[in-house]
């Protein structure tokens, strides 16, 4: 993985690999992160809302790629695709991503997810799924192009895979859902988000907004 990153350039990070852009983000300084993060999540929403991949520059995906070794940018990814209604700003994504075990931030993920679930219609357009799954496909190559090894490559290849993975299985393709989390297991074995969409696959759980059209 090789690249660099930025607050406000983006030619640099297509200059650099996945682990050069990584080392950039290896910081606790949240007001660091949250420069680095918010025009990532500022170019995920607005692709995803005008259902045009191609509105999200190769140097975000890049730099999304890097930063998906973090549990928090994975979910904070899942949460802003599936909920249109609810994905909030850009900053709040970045927020989430960055420290996403706050109550305040826990509480909106689990609530924006439950809805989604809940709900009788779906709450990802098609056209949504599918520039996600671009996106977040986009990302992942990035990721297993990348010469680096260790815990934290294997963490964001495996989690951009089971990312897609989930979003498969919430929208009722299941034949990808278990396709890409069993890519994702094999990334990284013990990944729970592969077991959670495997399970779901196998024992016929999905959304109610899938159980209402099958």
């Amino acid at each position: 993985m090789n690249t660099v990153t930025t607050t406000t350039a983006v030619a640099p990070a297509m200059q650099l690999g996945i682990t050069a852009v990584a080392r950039d983000l290896d910081t606790s300084d949240t007001r660091v992160l949250a420069r680095r993060l918010t025009p990532v999540f500022a170019a995920w929403l607005d692709a995803l809302n005008a259902t045009d991949p191609t509105r999200m520059s190769e140097s975000n995906i890049k730099i999304m790629a890097a930063a998906a070794d973090r549990i928090g940018v994975r979910d904070a990814l899942i949460v802003t695709a599936l909920n249109a209604d609810e994905a909030g700003t850009a900053e709040h994504a970045a927020a989430v991503a960055i420290e996403p075990h706050t109550p305040e931030h826990a509480r909106w993920a689990a609530s924006t997810l439950q809805t989604a679930f809940d709900s009788k219609t779906p709450t990802m357009s098609p056209e949504r799924y599918a520039t996600a799954g671009i996106l977040l496909a986009k990302a992942a190559d990035l990721t297993l192009d990348d010469p680096a090894t260790g815990q934290a490559a294997d963490r964001r290849e495996a989690n951009l895979l089971a990312t897609i993975g989930y979003l498969a299985w919430f929208t009722g393709h299941d034949e990808d859902a278990t396709r890409f989390a069993l890519a994702a297991r094999k990334s990284q074995p013990g990944i729970s988000l592969a077991g959670i969409i495997l399970d779901g696959v196998a024992n016929n759980i999905h959304p109610d907004s899938v159980t209402e059209t099958h």
